[in-house]
């Protein structure tokens, strides 16, 4: 998915952001294109394995930020294209993007990637322990197996399963409603799992009323 993202980046692009960056994988590829980029996760383990993979790389024009999605420590305005890759669903999705529309700089463009939560009949458990060595193949290609321990330690903790359990209900239905509402006249592509929504910056927007966000999340995998 991280190619699909790459790819919708706008060739304009100065300042980008890769909003819950995880180990930084997406946000070191976007470095490669765009002449700024900055990381933001709530997780400082992530970001310091972030830090790692960028002096290997070399790479001098990324910055990482620890965070709340909810609450990017960055000027309205400030940013040309912001990516986001299976995390926005683990927050208080209305004030994440509630703060995503007071970033973008008009003219400039948000990609946001999702999982989604098909119905189940089945119970919690079964559907969550699933779902998790479902994703196991995509986790370990996505961000190696290095990291693959950190994803199911939280997957499996108190506050991976409290964020698996309140974003259940988030099926294509759902998500289709909240990125119409939240970013109104956003494209929309969604399957039974996965969701896309872009959304062009148009128009000059007046800030919002900041929303008061839920508590805080644990890191996400």
């Amino acid at each position: 998915m991280r190619v699909e993202l790459l790819g919708l980046l706008p060739p304009h692009a100065a300042r980008v952001l890769d909003l819950g960056c995880g180990s930084g994988a997406l946000t070191l590829q976007l470095a490669a294109r765009a002449p700024f980029v900055v990381g933001l996760d709530v997780s400082p383990a992530l970001l310091a394995l972030a830090r790692e993979r960028q002096r290997e790389l070399g790479c001098r024009n990324v910055a990482w930020v620890v965070a709340r999605a909810e609450e990017p420590p960055f000027r309205p305005n400030s940013m040309d294209y912001i990516a986001s890759t299976y995390v926005i669903r683990l927050t208080d999705m209305p004030a994440t993007l509630s703060a995503v529309r007071q970033l973008i700089r008009p003219g400039g463009r948000v990609a946001i990637r999702d999982h989604l939560m098909p119905r189940s009949r089945l119970g919690f458990w079964i559907t969550h322990l699933t779902r998790t060595l479902r994703l196991v193949r995509e986790w370990v290609r996505e961000y190696g197996w290095r990291d693959l321990g950190s994803i199911l330690a939280y997957r499996l903790s108190r506050a991976g399963i409290c964020h698996a359990r309140r974003n259940a209900a988030l099926t294509r239905a759902a998500f289709e409603a909240i990125y119409a509402r939240e970013l109104p006249g956003c494209r929309v592509e969604a399957t039974p799992y996965s969701g896309l929504a872009v959304w062009e910056a148009t128009e000059s927007r007046q800030p919002d009323r900041p929303r008061v966000p839920e508590k805080a999340r644990g890191p996400e995998a």
